[in-house]
């Protein structure tokens, strides 16, 4: 691995990726925050309400993380059907194990 000025052993093979390239990525990630707000829930309450931990709530929010692949897909179904999610959970909740 080669160092170069201000960062240590970049693998050449996986080079960090560029502003550009992080920019394209997090265009792909629904904007939490926009779809909690739009439900008109708290952090806490969209928390609880959709199966996430506060913390990656916050997290998300505030650009420190961003949700895996499957979060995502997750996140997106929330934003697009969020009373149909709800109502799966609640049914999942009531099932027999």
């Amino acid at each position: 691995m080669k160092k170069t000025a201000g960062r240590k052993n970049i693998d050449p093979d996986n080079p960090p990726l560029t502003e550009k390239q992080l920019a394209q990525l997090r265009k792909g990630i629904p904007n939490t925050r926009a779809i909690r707000q739009r439900l008109n829930m708290t952090q806490i309450e969209f928390a609880q309400a959709f199966g996430f931990s506060l913390a990656s709530i916050r997290d998300w929010e505030q650009g420190r993380h961003a949700p895996d692949v499957n979060t995502i897909a997750y996140l997106r179904t929330i934003g697009l059907k969020p009373q149909e999610m709800l109502r799966i959970r609640k049914e999942a909740r009531l099932a027999p194990a």
